[in-house]
């Protein structure tokens, strides 16, 4: 954790530095892509490189919105790649 300054350089909040893991809409060139991009209101993010998870998760693309979810039943289903 850090401690970081606003635009005129007052220190205002902390900043949690995460790795996240993106599949379906949420990564680059998707519809929501926007949710982790939008620096304003949700903080920075830096893509740091496309990945596949370790263990095979399903994939279910469900709703009326065609939203993808991975079911937490690993080692069934498919390796996910993500962006």
């Amino acid at each position: 954790m850090e401690l970081v300054g606003n635009k005129c350089g007052a220190a205002v909040s902390h900043v949690y530095r995460h790795l996240v893991f993106v599949y379906g809409t949420l990564k680059k060139g998707e519809p929501n892509h926007h949710w982790i991009t939008e620096e304003e209101k949700y903080g920075k993010a830096s893509f740091v490189a496309e990945g596949t998870t370790e263990q095979k998760y399903p994939l279910v693309v469900a709703s009326r919105f065609n939203i993808p979810y991975l079911l937490d039943s690993p080692g069934k289903g498919e390796h996910v790649r993500g962006g």
